[in-house]
């Protein structure tokens, strides 16, 4: 497998060259930092590219040129990371080897019409189709708060975690500036390794002695997205040497137990637990179990 990076000025190129598979994969990621208003209109965007273009006026068109093109697949999506937000478009096509010469470069062009010329007149969507997504996204957001009702719990207020964005990533800043945590390099395997069980203590990361301007230096660039792997995490110093979660919980100063708490508060996706929260984790185990 050959890994290339190219830094093409306004944007970054990433190459993964293998034979393993008979699929290409293509992600194109835009990103700007985070706008607490924007947030749910780049979700509706996003759905909307998905709706049309200037070239296929409809999802059924869409689709069938999808599917003209060996079955190749499309979707959108958002994610944050730090102070940014992305809109990621992907295309999974076969290889033309297994299909036929050209249908790699067809494939792109047209990700490249759904990504770059949208079903837009006079600087606006067609408003029968904003009005589908528009409902599809309440209808989302509604099967969540049901689910969560299903499940035993009720909330007195509703909270979305947008709305504490900043806040959560000031936090982790801060745990990190206190010596709290750090960022780590380990890779899943290698942390399955090194954090042990619940009857043997676990062995401490190589990255857990990095200075506190090192980790602070690493954990921008990652927020940033810039060139810095995913696959970081914050860890937090103690954790590695309990051998039990209980002389975890006992290592902990104050500080510590109230930070952490309220990282837990802002942390929470949808709602803010005001009542019986044992009762709702022990309800969602037994749930799980079943």
């Amino acid at each position: 497998m050959e890994y290339i990076k190219k830094d093409l000025g306004s944007y970054k190129l990433h190459l993964i060259k293998t034979d393993k598979f008979k699929s290409i994969f293509v992600r194109v990621s835009f990103h700007r930092v985070v706008k607490k208003n924007e947030i749910t209109i780049r979700n509706i965007l996003s759905d909307m590219f998905m709706q049309s273009s200037k070239k296929y006026g409809s999802k059924r068109e869409l689709t069938i040129k999808a599917q003209d093109l060996y079955a190749a697949g499309l979707k959108t999506s958002n994610s944050r990371l730090g102070n940014y937000i992305n809109t990621d478009f992907y295309l999974t096509t076969l290889h033309d080897k297994y299909t036929e010469e050209g249908n790699f470069a067809a494939s792109l062009e047209f990700l490249s019409e759904i990504m770059f010329n949208p079903d837009v007149e006079d600087g606006k969507f067609n408003a029968e189709k904003l009005d589908i997504v528009k409902s599809n996204c309440r209808s989302a957001l509604n099967s969540i708060k049901e689910d969560v009702k299903w499940l035993g719990f009720d909330w007195d207020n509703l909270y979305f975690a947008s709305d504490y964005f900043e806040e959560m990533y000031n936090r982790a800043v801060l745990l990190i500036k206190k010596g709290k945590a750090y960022v780590c390099d380990l890779t899943s395997e290698e942390m399955r390794e090194y954090r042990g069980t619940l009857t043997e203590p676990g062995k401490e990361s190589p990255y857990r002695n990095r200075s506190v301007e090192e980790n602070l230096e690493l954990f921008e660039k990652m927020a940033d997205l810039f060139g810095v792997s995913t696959d970081y995490l914050l860890g937090r110093e103690a954790l590695i040497r309990s051998t039990n979660s209980r002389e975890f919980v006992g290592s902990m100063s104050q500080d510590d137990i109230s930070l952490i708490t309220e990282l837990r508060h802002y942390n929470n996706l949808y709602t803010k637990l005001t009542k019986d929260t044992k009762r709702y984790v022990n309800l969602i185990n037994k749930k799980m179990m079943n």
